[in-house]
């Protein structure tokens, strides 16, 4: 028990419960509507939920692609070559490597031409970090 938990209130956004999660270092929040507790969040569920983001459920394809230069001019350029293959696009994000500082534009798709795509992104000297590959 916990004297004066931190909690979420109904109407906090997932970036929120993200953050007060990370500031507090708690892995479990409870869930408030005034003062009553309606549920709760755990990292299980954002487990969960970043599952779902990155299409594990669906078994999309993925690829994450480092950008350089001007992300908004190196993504329209990306996107614009994938575009011509005719593809499917499910998913997109970005992230950035606290470490390093490199950002990776992440594509989630389902395609019966995998090796082409890839192939397609080396060709046009972009570079690979990750290929996720979904398999049946």
């Amino acid at each position: 028990m916990v004297r004066k938990p931190i909690t979420l209130s109904v109407d906090d956004t997932v970036e929120t419960a993200l953050e007060k999660g990370k500031k507090f270092g708690r892995s479990f929040l409870p869930v408030m509507e005034g003062d009553k507790l309606v549920g709760t969040l755990s990292n299980r569920d954002f487990s969960y939920a970043l599952s779902q983001l990155l299409g594990g459920d669906e078994g999309l394809h993925g690829i994450s692609i480092e950008i350089n230069g001007d992300t908004k001019v190196t993504i329209n350029r990306i996107l614009e070559d994938i575009f011509k293959l005719g593809l499917q696009i499910q998913g997109l994000f970005t992230l950035k490597d606290p470490d390093s500082g490199v950002k990776r534009l992440t594509i989630q798709f389902e395609a019966k031409c995998f090796k082409r795509i890839t192939s397609l992104i080396e060709e046009k000297g972009y570079k690979l970090i990750e290929v996720m590959k979904y398999k049946q």
